[in-house]
């Protein structure tokens, strides 16, 4: 499965084969804002207006795996902003302690950590915050030449893509301490990578701005060629429950799909007034979070997952709830859906199988009627 970070975001997303219904949020960089659709591409308006609450130049987003609230980061800005999931509105600054320099893309890492990239010239380490917005430290031991999006090995390892000056870009590897372990992938293949991730044979795939591709790599960094071409400026990426992979033209203002061995298969979304799209993620529909507060903590109390940390399986636990009908899902790091079972009769414990997964942190989502909670999941190595 893939290991990339983000979650995205992702990571609240309900399967399109459930009773929920989902959207797309799009970061339009050069309105300022997130724009929001259908599934099928037909535009909503501004789920996050242009410049609320001093929004400048967006650059990624994810819903937090806790609340449910959208955050958002500006190149412009020098910390983190949260959003609410229902109305769009500005909450407040999400990130404290440590004012970022030109902050461009989150992950959330294999130890529950936010990690953020920075584009700025003095300081430009990635940093790392905890779920509750606090500063941690500066992860990398280095800084990096306008670092961009980020991904972990099995082994924890971080891989950073940076963009350099959008000839001399490369992708950084360092160790789960932070220490460099220098360049994983040189700029002979690449120009301006901006992203990347991990797809299921190992194989690493890079977005690359300047070339307007997607270039794959294998496991150990050897070049295998172009994945995906006929781009002009690409940043972006994200993946529906089937496999999908959507990527943002940043200059042609669309969003493109591609089947999952990276075959065309459609302009997705052309509409709504996109400046600079630069990051897209699937996520809940906006009603489908209104619940009442009482039954949310009824669940937050009554639910349990063990173990957790776990290894070969996950156990969600609540006597509370036998006889009731759940959806439960778990989502990988990028928010793809790799396990459901919808609308089922509790009996009090329910396994979720994960010997195959990858180390990392994944996403639970449990549902009553349309009462949800999101719990993480950490699975160990070995």
């Amino acid at each position: 499965m893939r290991t990339l970070f983000l979650l995205f975001a992702f990571m609240l997303a309900r399967s399109l084969s459930s009773q929920s219904e989902q959207h797309v949020y799009i970061s339009s960089r050069n309105t300022h804002s997130v724009k929001y659709y259908q599934t099928d591409g037909t535009y909503l308006g501004d789920f996050v207006a242009p410049n609320a609450g001093n929004l400048s130049k967006t650059q990624d987003l994810f819903f937090h795996p806790h609340d449910g609230t959208l955050i958002v980061s500006g190149i412009d800005n020098t910390a983190i902003k949260r959003y609410d999931l229902q109305t769009g509105d500005f909450i407040g600054n999400f990130s404290s302690g440590y004012a970022l320099s030109e902050p461009t893309k989150m992950a959330i890492g294999p130890d529950s950590l936010l990690y953020v990239s920075q584009w700025g010239d003095a300081q430009n380490k990635v940093a790392r915050f905890g779920l509750d917005g606090n500063f941690v430290d500066e992860f990398t031991n280095t800084g990096l030449n306008n670092a961009c999006g980020m991904a972990w090995d099995a082994g924890g390892n971080l891989y950073v893509a940076f963009y350099g000056n959008g000839a001399n870009g490369a992708v950084q590897k360092f160790d789960t301490e932070g220490n460099s372990l220098g360049q994983f992938i040189s700029s002979a293949n690449l120009n301006g990578p901006v992203g990347l991730w991990q797809n299921d044979a190992k194989e690493w795939l890079v977005v690359d701005w300047t070339k307007g591709s997607v270039e794959r790599f294998d496991s150990q960094g050897a070049y295998l060629g172009t994945f995906i071409s006929g781009l002009v400026n690409v940043e972006g990426h994200a993946f529906d429950a089937n496999g999908n992979i959507y990527l943002c033209d940043w200059r042609r203002n669309v969003v493109n799909r591609y089947l999952p061995d990276g075959t065309f298969d459609a302009e997705f979304i052309n509409t709504g007034g996109l400046l600079a799209p630069n990051s897209i993620i699937f996520g809940p529909a906006p009603r489908d979070t209104v619940s009442a507060l009482g039954n949310k903590a009824f669940l937050e109390k009554n639910v349990h997952i063990y173990p957790n940390p776990g290894m070969d399986s996950f156990i969600v636990s609540s006597p509370a709830l036998i006889g009731k009908t759940l959806a439960i899902q778990a989502f990988s790091p990028e928010g793809k859906l790799i396990w459901a079972k919808n609308d089922f009769k509790f009996t009090g414990k329910e396994i979720i199988h994960a010997k195959n997964w990858q180390a990392g942190t994944y996403t639970c989502r449990v549902w009553v009627d349309e009462n949800a909670i999101t719990k993480l999941l950490i699975k160990g190595g070995g």
